[in-house]
């Protein structure tokens, strides 16, 4: 989700810029938008669709993966119940040394698995959803101006501004309208 903010930030700064180019006694209109919601399952009435579709495409394609590391962390954790039953019965060092390099074995394919599964996922991410978060925050500029906004503050960051009582949250008015563009 990072991506989004990322993108929707910039096309803040780019909108930004054009203000800062307006004269100073230009009344400021504020309203916010919460991008993180661009995609969430939870609230399906603020998701922008390409989006959503991408990012469950793009969870499809990992579940294989998911599943295979979730199943080697069963694994996993099997062994380590084995070793500290073996602990418990007193058994033979060889015994405990094999369980434990056994598990150690597990744990570095586990961790090789999970982190090569980050990158590729994070690659496949910015393929699928990247061109619809930078048509995303190109079209934050064109709702800014066709609701009058001059200022849109995305309220996902943690050092987000404290806005003025009655602001409006155009998250899910934004993520209609941009679903209803004939080319999204």
């Amino acid at each position: 989700m990072k991506g989004i903010i990322l993108s929707l930030l910039l096309g803040f700064a780019a909108g930004a810029s054009a203000l800062a180019q307006s004269p100073p006694d230009t009344p400021r209109k504020f309203a916010t938008i919460k991008s993180i919601d661009f995609y969430d399952p939870g609230h399906p009435e603020n998701n922008i669709t390409a989006l959503a579709s991408a990012m469950a495409m793009l969870e499809r394609e990992f579940a294989p993966t998911a599943y295979e590391i979730q199943n080697l962390t069963r694994r996993a954790s099997a062994i380590e119940a084995e070793y500290k039953a073996l602990q418990a019965s007193n058994a033979d060092g060889a015994s405990l040394k094999a369980k434990s390099d056994e598990y150690e074995a597990l744990r570095r394919t586990i961790d090789f698995k999970a982190e090569e599964a980050s990158h590729a996922f994070e690659r496949r991410r910015q393929q699928l959803a990247g061109p619809i978060q930078q048509k995303i925050g190109e079209a934050v500029l064109v709702f800014m101006a066709t609701k009058g906004y001059t200022d849109i503050i995305d309220l996902d960051g943690a050092d987000a501004p404290a806005m003025p009582p009655g602001t409006p949250d155009e998250t899910a008015a934004f993520a209609a309208w941009y679903n209803a563009q004939p080319d999204n």
